[in-house]
């Protein structure tokens, strides 16, 4: 007979199962960041890769000094996401951090990420 904490193991391992199947459906995910005056700021993202429900890869400009993203995440690297389809949610909060490793940057950027290697930064957002 199974025990509560089986049950719960099991229920936990269902729904992050079903999250990663609905991570994987959806090719845009909203991600929040923090300004530098500390309110949120909300954009929507292409998804380049994901690693299960919660690693998620973004690859963004980094044009914007003032108010973008990316500025945001090197003052603040807390970040939540949000990714839905078809009236299934999932919300994940966690951090931002960013990749430097070139051969991961290679295989995660798109032609037009190439374009401008110079001004672009990939973040992954890591919810735990």
């Amino acid at each position: 007979m199974p025990t509560a904490n089986d049950i719960q193991k099991e229920r936990k391992r269902l729904l992050e199962e079903q999250a990663a199947e609905l991570l994987e459906k959806c090719g845009v995910v909203t991600l929040a960041s923090v300004n530098e005056k500390g309110y949120p700021r909300i954009c929507t993202m292409r998804k380049c890769a994901a690693e299960g429900f919660h690693d998620i890869y973004f690859v963004s400009s980094k044009r914007s000094k003032l108010n973008g993203k990316v500025t945001h995440f090197e003052n603040n690297d807390k970040a939540s996401v949000c990714y839905s389809l078809g009236g299934d949610s999932v919300t994940l909060i966690g951090r931002v951090e960013f990749v430097t490793d070139r051969e991961l940057q290679g295989r995660l950027w798109d032609d037009g990420d190439r374009g401008f290697s110079q001004r672009v930064s990939t973040t992954r957002n890591s919810a735990r």
